[in-house]
């Protein structure tokens, strides 16, 4: 057998990516306990410690159970609680490069930002490193009782998150749901439910906002993100619009499900990038005020646009069954799609393009298009 010279096995271990040699991977579980060694061969209680003890490139597997303050007196930080640094307005936070999952899923695992006095106005999470990987498919977390539910900022000294993957979690009873300030990132197969403000805020530029679900919160979607692709999220009956939309730019919102919001899409310019939004192959049903509502010039072809602005509800519709109305000065191409009879736009039983001077609507199409719309194989 030929053996490898131990100089060269030397010089491999050099050559290893800072971290890989010695990743680990630390457990948390409820009946563990906080100390300068838990996480490798004893699980620790909290979720903060097992981050304080790892280094980039470590993974945190998390067992069932409840993780916050345990003892519900308002105060986190004492025995197996949760408690992140000094100055993060936050319960845990992560500021490392690692990964952080649970074992048994989002429905076995809680963080509960609550107490005696009951939501706290901290986020659950924050995430304020580049390259973190916060839960996966089926091993995500139930998070409740913040002030927002996850929250991603810039990392130290100020410089952009990105490359943060967010996955598999139960958002519900927050303030607020996602709060995602990053680059290149991915918010994925999420269920986002019953939070008093936007189950989603996306800022930043080319993040992937996939597979969630979005169901009575104050808003689906909050956006002034760039050359990001909003695909297969189902939003329903959320207050608000489903996608609030305040930046002109080359975004892409593919094959959602937009139902029973305030409105479907409603689109008013804070940021221009000079670019225009793409709105295709997406569901947009029986929103109580218009179906697309565009401050900004915009693309939307290929989409079921039907049911909307039935009601007289004021300041959202007159009744005027408002499929599209963009602002005089934006032209809006808006070819192919279904209004809601074969005729087209403005039929008894159809969607209106209450904008023809501006708007571009035939040719449309004749029948529905069935997509294979909103989440696929979303289990937290």
């Amino acid at each position: 057998m030929t053996r490898v010279p131990s100089t060269i096995i030397a010089l491999l271990a050099l050559l290893l990516p800072a971290g890989a040699a010695y990743a680990r991977t630390l457990t948390v579980a409820a009946n563990g306990v906080d100390s300068a060694r838990c996480g490798t061969s004893v699980p620790c209680r909290s979720v903060s410690q097992a981050i304080n003890l790892a280094v980039d490139g470590d993974s945190i597997v998390v067992g069932p159970g409840r993780y916050g303050d345990l003892n519900l007196n308002g105060t986190f930080g004492e025995s197996g609680e949760e408690a992140a640094p000094a100055g993060c307005t936050c319960m845990i936070q992560i500021a490392k490069s690692v990964t952080v999952v649970s074992r048994d899923g989002a429905y076995s695992t809680v963080l509960d930002a609550g107490g005696a006095a009951g939501p706290s106005t901290l986020a659950v999470v924050q995430i304020a490193a580049s390259g973190v990987v916060f839960g996966r498919a089926r091993q995500g977390f139930t998070i409740i009782n913040g002030g927002a539910g996850v929250t991603v900022v810039d990392a130290a000294a100020g410089l952009r998150t990105q490359g943060v993957r967010i996955e598999g979690h139960v958002i519900t009873r927050n303030g607020a749901g996602v709060r995602l300030d990053a680059d290149a990132s991915s918010v994925v197969g999420n269920v986002i439910i019953a939070n008093t403000g936007d189950a989603l805020t996306i800022d930043g530029a080319q993040d992937q906002v996939l597979r969630n679900v979005a169901i009575g919160n104050g808003q689906g979607v909050s956006t002034r993100a760039e050359r990001t692709t909003f695909q297969d999220n189902a939003l329903v009956a959320n207050a608000g619009p489903g996608f609030f939309v305040e930046a002109a730019s080359a975004n892409a919102y593919l094959r959602n499900l937009v139902v029973g919001n305030s409105y479907g899409f409603f689109m008013r310019p804070a940021v221009s990038y000079g670019e225009a939004p793409a709105i295709r192959n997406n569901d947009i049903l029986g929103n109580l005020g218009n179906g697309i509502a565009t401050g900004m010039s915009a693309t939307a072809t290929g989409n079921n646009i039907t049911g909307n602005a039935v009601a007289i509800l004021d300041g959202i519709a007159d009744g005027d069954h408002c499929g599209l109305f963009a602002d005089e000065t934006e032209p809006v191409l808006a070819t192919q799609n279904y209004w809601g009879d074969s005729l087209g736009p403005g039929q008894m039983d159809a969607d209106h393009n209450c904008s023809p001077k501006n708007a571009v609507v035939i040719p449309f199409a004749r029948s529905a298009y069935r997509f294979g719309e909103g989440p696929r194989g979303v289990m937290p």
